[in-house]
């Protein structure tokens, strides 16, 4: 028979820490602090994380609040000026006008003319690794053909503008 081996101290208490919580274990309940250790997340605190979906930066936040909102945002670029070109500049805006109609998508130009996507939901109980992915991949699927039309906008621009340029 093999010899055990104690479990050191960082062990014993990542297994007590998951023997005292309610399976299953929700998304974010338990983090890493800095030194290496496990601790509890406090209620009512956010989740903050960043991703990359078809080359989009995305940014997302959850909150383990009662609500469970899930939220993520993206810069996608800037708008061209007209002189750019019209044309992009005009399709964006329309696409712009279009996802204000949509429910759980904004689509919006700041005042500095960057196009900024977003999406939110709701994870549903228990706020598992498994719903929060999969309310994830639901909003991305509304972000999709938007992040398309909007990409394909804005590739006309630049290649307008590198056409000029030559």
């Amino acid at each position: 028979m093999p010899n055990l081996v104690e479990p050191d101290e960082f062990v014993r208490d990542a297994l007590k820490l998951a023997a005292e919580e309610k399976l299953p274990i929700e998304m974010g309940r338990i983090v890493w602090r800095a030194d290496g250790r496990l601790e509890r997340r406090g209620e009512g605190e956010s989740l903050s994380f960043k991703f990359v979906y078809r080359g989009v930066r995305f940014e997302g936040r959850l909150d383990m609040n009662d609500t469970g909102k899930i939220a993520i945002t993206a810069d996608l670029g800037t708008l061209p000026y007209t002189a750019e070109s019209a044309g992009a500049r005009h399709q964006l805006l329309r696409l712009v006008r279009g996802a204000a109609a949509k429910q759980g998508l904004h689509l919006v130009v700041s005042h500095d003319q960057q196009i900024r996507i977003a999406a939110e939901g709701t994870t549903p109980r228990p706020r598992t690794p498994v719903y929060c992915l999969a309310t994830l991949c639901s909003l991305l699927l509304l972000l999709r053909p938007w992040l398309e039309l909007i990409g394909v906008a804005l590739y006309e621009s630049r290649r307008a503008a590198a056409i000029r340029a030559a």
